[in-house]
């Protein structure tokens, strides 16, 4: 396997993300419209927006980057405000387990993936779950490239 087959990126798959947090957007600046025609100060308005539309902006772009990313170098998890990378070296075990809030909640992956760090730290693989994937097929691709690049270094 060269390099480039050994990447494999995992986002989200459905609704555009600028669909998402447009919708937010505009859940959330709705309710201001009418405040904003009341007798607040001037600054008071342009701080309100000048602390949402910042925020929206970030949002859309955290969720563009949440996902799971696996290459050569190891395996990154992104979440919103926090990124996880685990080197091939510290990767203990990757498994397949059952969501039981899945079986629960309408929509929810009733399978999510695991890397098991070096401490025994479980870290849930974004978007490697039966909604997105082949959860299974994933594992067995993932599992590969680990043992073929786990020692290299």
């Amino acid at each position: 396997m060269s390099n480039e087959q050994l990447r494999r990126v995992y986002r989200r798959s459905g609704l555009p993300a600028g669909f998402i947090v447009g919708t937010g957007f505009l859940g959330v600046v709705a309710p201001l419209l009418p405040v904003m025609d009341e007798d607040i100060p001037g600054w008071v308005k342009v701080l309100i927006w000048a602390v949402v539309v910042p925020f929206f902006g970030w949002l859309y772009l955290a969720v563009k980057r949440v996902g799971t990313v696996v290459d050569v170098h190891g395996i990154q998890v992104r979440a919103f405000v926090r990124r996880r990378r685990l080197d091939w070296a510290e990767v203990q075990d990757i498994r397949a387990e059952p969501n039981i809030v899945g079986y629960m909640q309408s929509g929810a992956p009733t399978v999510i993936a695991y890397a098991y760090g070096r401490y025994g730290d479980r870290v849930q693989l974004t978007y490697v779950d039966d909604r997105h994937v082949d959860v299974a097929r994933e594992i067995d691709v993932i599992h590969a490239v680990w043992q073929q690049v786990r020692y290299r270094r």
